[in-house]
């Protein structure tokens, strides 16, 4: 669990998960930053909540869910492997600082 913590300008890479699984990032501040999802094939399916945090830096879709930017590492041929971006969503982020 990663709560009620205040991450300032460190660029995307404010909180950074790196093939993480069933993780909670709840209640931070996200000052000219965000979080940043990075998952390994093994752990594709296995979720993490990322919700209610405050965002300086706003990158909303319609719904007013923040995007979560990332990428996932998939196996290609000949035991190689590539990286993909994705994306997730706080589908619930604060409208102001905790």
């Amino acid at each position: 669990m990663i709560k009620r913590n205040k991450v300032k300008d460190n660029g995307l890479y404010g909180i950074y998960l790196v093939g993480c699984k069933g993780c909670t990032v709840t209640e931070n501040n996200l000052l000219n930053c965000s979080v940043y999802t990075f998952k390994y094939l093994e752990t594709i399916f296995r979720k993490n909540k990322i919700t209610n945090n405050y965002y300086s830096m706003k990158d909303t879709n319609i719904l007013g869910w923040q995007k979560i930017f990332g990428e996932m590492q998939i196996l290609a041929y000949f035991e190689s492997t590539w990286e993909v971006s994705i994306k997730t969503y706080d589908k619930n982020p604060s409208t102001n600082p905790i």
